[in-house]
């Protein structure tokens, strides 16, 4: 796909990260005070697992975010895209999008990975911070000279269906394509939709 990107004209072309995002800090310093609340925002925190999701909470004075962003934990250097609103603690970045920048599912899980590359270096002995962020670039797909929102789409899209197409594969290699859930099987996998829906988990 990308050698029929850069025959068609496209290329790829650095963006200074602050050129591209707005950052911000979260500003929960004390996660016991908060309320649970299913009916609430979406409460993130650092962590390595469910797209950076803890639970639903009560809407309070907290700094709310718009979803669409991506958020990063500072000790851990970890990316996420975050599609639903929410609220987060301060040890994580919030990077919400400007100068055009399009992010919905597909092309915020593009970005993610992008910025994710360009982290490696960040961990526990080496926070991320603002500062540290603003001396980033990050490479993008551009044709004529606009940042390429279809390639990314088409990428993601590409991916998805091949790791669908191994799980299907998989399955019928096992003996596993041929299954009837019980009632509490079915059960489960619907409370897992629900967190994935409220976390934004949309792993490719």
């Amino acid at each position: 796909m990308e050698q029929a990107f850069l025959a068609d004209g496209g290329n790829w072309k650095y963006f200074q990260i602050n050129s591209l995002f707005n950052i911000y800090r979260g500003n929960i310093q004390n996660q016991d005070k908060l309320v649970d609340d299913i009916n609430g925002i979406a409460f993130i925190a650092q962590n390595d697992r469910n797209n950076g999701y803890v639970k639903q909470v009560k809407i309070t004075d907290n700094r709310l975010f718009k979803g669409n962003a991506l958020i990063i934990g500072r000790q851990t250097g970890i990316v996420y895209f975050q599609n639903h609103d929410f609220v987060t603690t301060d040890g994580v970045l919030v990077l919400t999008p400007k100068n055009g920048l399009m992010l919905n599912k597909n092309t915020g899980l593009f970005v993610k990975t992008i910025v994710q590359k360009q982290l490696v270096i960040f961990g526990y002995t080496n926070t991320v911070s603002v500062r540290k962020l603003n001396e980033i670039s990050i490479p993008l797909p551009v044709k004529n000279n606009q940042i390429a929102f279809g390639y990314m789409e088409s990428v993601v899209q590409e991916l998805q269906a091949e790791r669908l197409q191994e799980l299907q594969a998989y399955l019928q290699a096992t003996g596993l394509s041929d299954y009837i859930l019980s009632k509490q099987e079915k059960s489960v996998l619907d409370l897992l939709e629900n967190v994935n829906a409220q976390s934004g988990d949309k792993t490719i």
